[in-house]
């Protein structure tokens, strides 16, 4: 099998791939709502949509999470997970370069980084092995957890 580290964020294959799945994001489809506290007065505000339809002999479910990270109550920065398989990071990463950092998945695999402090944001998408046509993209890698050394 044929691997592309290739970032396949922003290319206009995955952005319509992605765009077929905001129709969930609708109140409609709210399926819950968590909230996390996190370091230096940030938290983050998970709102979890689920559109569950049945295909022949299975259900399917499509789920996305609209997530608002906050800091001190005020919103700073909003994204879309596309995959209901990950739990959402919830450290504030402080780097040797004085900055902070906030990683996050915008979808199962490859990892996205928010700057807190300039709001440069960082999406990386790898292409990964072979897929079929309906995906933009092929298995790759999952980050889990991070754990950052200074």
């Amino acid at each position: 099998m044929k691997k592309s580290y290739k970032n396949v964020y922003g290319t206009k294959e995955y952005d319509k791939f992605i765009d077929s799945q905001r129709y969930v994001i609708d109140d409609k489809f709210l399926a819950g709502t968590e909230i996390y506290e996190l370091s230096d007065g940030f938290s983050l505000e998970v709102n979890i949509y689920e559109d569950r339809e049945k295909r022949e002999n299975c259900s399917v479910t499509l789920a996305v999470q609209k997530v608002i990270l906050k800091n001190e109550y005020k919103t700073l920065y909003e994204y879309c997970c596309f995959d209901d398989h990950i739990k959402p990071f919830t450290e504030i990463i402080h780097h040797k370069n004085g900055h902070r950092y906030f990683p996050f998945h915008i979808d199962l695999y490859g990892i996205s980084c928010l700057d807190v402090d300039t709001l440069e944001v960082y999406n990386y998408i790898p292409e990964g092995y072979e897929h079929d046509c309906e995906y933009p993209y092929g298995e790759s890698f999952i980050i889990t957890d991070i754990h950052y050394y200074k």
